[in-house]
């Protein structure tokens, strides 16, 4: 009876509102959804904690889910609004079918992104116009093309949203982080366009300096670090880009990710030598003494600190809050608009909120609504951050990025690796079979067929059967040349037949070789793949291998990637990882996920699904 008392009281304390007295049990509170930049989502995410924390004594009147999408997906999505809420019933043949609820998630009510240039590329129509649909109204302006009363459905692209940015809550600005034992100039660390002070570093070491940044799919900063990298040199973007997927496989798509990557202690001679483009605030936390709350937890000791270089040529990241706005949402909307708005002063205002940014590295909004120097307990003072950051943030010039130079600087991005030259080099003689590696699942012939959705109709490439007469040449199960689909290709391969006679691996790298280097005599990536057992291998003597990998390694560059179907086909000092390591290639055997990893190989040069 006792415990039936004490269940009664709790109850009615509960449906009566607690102490406070209110009326009730807790009404749903409102739902607002925060969509930010992949290099934003820990700090916003605990921004919005704080603020749906503040004051709450029982009922919680807003809640915030907050979540991220690469920011080329985001922009594509506003651009193409309508489709948030009608996706198209069926696909195109070839297969490219916009979806943000699947590729960004459910429609929001608010936009952080990184920087003010991605609304902007949210509203652009393209270089030329016709390029992307026009999907976004600009403030102050009504969306076109509402739905008549017979609810036809809308065309693709139509705008459903109006943007309308209220302000930065924060800044940060995009640095050339550099090893703390590169010797810079003072001179150029600021106030100079990005080649400069990357020139300037390159003359200052003996050794090759890399320079390296996420994907600029994945970030605003990225994008706006490329816009500057290729600025410096435009005939030579392919090679640069061609040495970032050398370096890293695949390209991280955050800062975060790229500094964890760099203090993976097997990498440590690209940890000595790379200069990495990354957001002040990201360099900064990796420069934390060990123990510092504020330190990643992926950070150690391998990595070197690291001191910021401001190119005058790459824009501050002012991350802008947008409230976004749905046509057809008009249930509770001045509830929500309201909320949206008051949710956005707390951010940029409040002292509490803006702590939530500072202490993660950021710059504070200033009363004159530029970058406010940072406190003295920001992580930007602390430890290694006193000599290696500026307390004010340099002039620059290059806030006048325009959206049409960025959607042309992601065009050129995405043709600097591509359209590729392919050509797979398959083993089929019977030693394959007898070691059951030839047929089923996570076999040659699927690991070869499944790689070739990184392929594109822009792209060339074949398939080459090694088994053959001596003397006589390799044949074709897929003729080298440029198909429109992959499907005929991937069936060709999958019938391909065994012959019983030995593969001719020396003669199939020599001549794989130079088809590759045929043709235009231009940076396109070049890419040679041998699916082999390595039983013909090892009748290679020495002196033939020696020539063999010396021939791969002449220009122009032919990555080489071996998938070894054996355990051990990629020991050190074997021809496999020889020729990967001589042309920037690599060596795939069974301790690796061979169908993923092929797939993420072939994706560096084709153009096709595979990121």
């Amino acid at each position: 009876m006792a415990g039936a008392v004490l269940l009664a009281g709790a109850g009615a304390w509960f449906l009566t509102g607690g102490p406070s007295g209110a009326a009730g049990p807790c009404a749903p509170p409102l739902e607002l959804r925060v969509l930010t930049d992949p290099d934003l989502l820990p700090t916003v995410q605990k921004a919005a904690d704080v603020y749906m924390a503040r004051g709450q004594r029982h009922c919680r009147d807003v809640n915030l889910t907050v979540y991220a999408a690469q920011a080329t997906d985001a922009v594509a999505a506003f651009r193409s609004s309508s489709l948030w809420q009608r996706p198209p019933a069926e696909c195109p043949d070839s297969g490219d079918c916009p979806r943000p609820q699947r590729d960004v998630g459910a429609q929001p009510d608010i936009w952080i992104p990184a920087a003010l240039s991605a609304w902007r590329r949210a509203l652009d129509d393209g270089p030329g116009g016709g390029t992307a649909p026009a999907s976004v109204s600009a403030p102050g302006t009504t969306s076109g093309g509402a739905s008549g009363a017979t609810g036809a459905p809308e065309p693709a692209g139509e705008s459903a949203v109006r943007l309308e940015p209220l302000g930065a809550v924060a800044y940060t600005p995009m640095v050339l982080a550099v090893p703390e034992s590169m010797p810079v100039a003072p001179a150029v660390q600021t106030g100079h366009p990005l080649g400069a002070i990357v020139s300037a570093l390159k003359a200052a070491r003996e050794e090759p300096v890399a320079i390296l940044r996420p994907d600029p799919e994945g970030t605003d900063g990225a994008l706006l670090s490329t816009e500057a990298l290729y600025a410096t040199d435009a005939a030579a973007m392919a090679g640069l880009e061609q040495t970032m997927a050398q370096a890293l496989r695949p390209m991280p798509s955050t800062a975060g990710e790229l500094m964890c990557a760099l203090a993976d202690g097997t990498r440590n001679g690209l940890e000595d030598r790379a200069a990495v483009l990354v957001p002040e605030q990201t360099m900064a936390r990796f420069n934390l003494p060990a123990g510092d709350p504020g330190r990643p937890s992926c950070a150690t000791v391998t990595l070197e600190r690291r001191v910021a270089q401001y190119p005058s040529d790459v824009p501050v990241l002012d991350l802008p809050f947008v409230q976004v706005t749905w046509r057809g949402a008009e249930r509770d909307a001045d509830d929500r608009a309201g909320a949206v708005r008051d949710f956005h002063r707390w951010l940029s205002e409040d002292p509490d909120a803006q702590r939530q940014f500072t202490d993660d590295g950021f710059r504070g909004a200033g009363p004159d609504g530029r970058p406010a120097p940072p406190r003295k307990d920001s992580p930007l003072r602390a430890g290694a951050n006193e000599r290696a950051v500026r307390e004010q943030i340099p002039a620059r010039s290059g806030e006048t990025v325009t959206a049409a130079s960025l959607t042309d600087t992601l065009r050129r991005y995405r043709e600097a690796l591509g359209p590729g030259r392919v050509l797979y080099l398959l083993d089929n003689s019977t030693s394959m079979t007898d070691g059951r590696v030839w047929e089923g699942q996570g076999r040659a012939k699927d690991v070869v067929a499944r790689s070739m959705s990184s392929l594109g109709p822009k792209d060339t490439y074949g398939v080459r059967l090694l088994a053959v007469k001596k003397g006589e040449r390799a044949t074709d199960a897929v003729p080298f040349g440029a198909y429109a689909a992959p499907d005929g290709a991937r069936r060709a391969v999958t019938g391909a037949p065994l012959a019983d006679l030995d593969a001719r691996v020396a003669d199939g790298i020599r001549d794989g070789l130079a088809t590759l280097r045929e043709g235009p005599s231009d940076d396109r990536p070049r890419l040679l793949v041998l699916v082999t057992d390595d039983e013909d291998s090892a009748g290679i003597g020495k002196k033939a291998r020696d020539a063999l990998v010396a021939d791969a390694a002449a220009a122009p560059l032919v990555r080489i990637v071996t998938v070894s179907l054996r355990n051990g086909g990629c020991a050190p000092g074997g021809l496999d990882d020889r020729l990967g390591e001589a042309t920037g290639g690599r060596c795939l055997d069974l301790s690796d996920d061979i169908t993923t990893e092929l797939a993420a190989e072939v994706a560096k040069a084709g153009t096709g699904d595979a990121q």
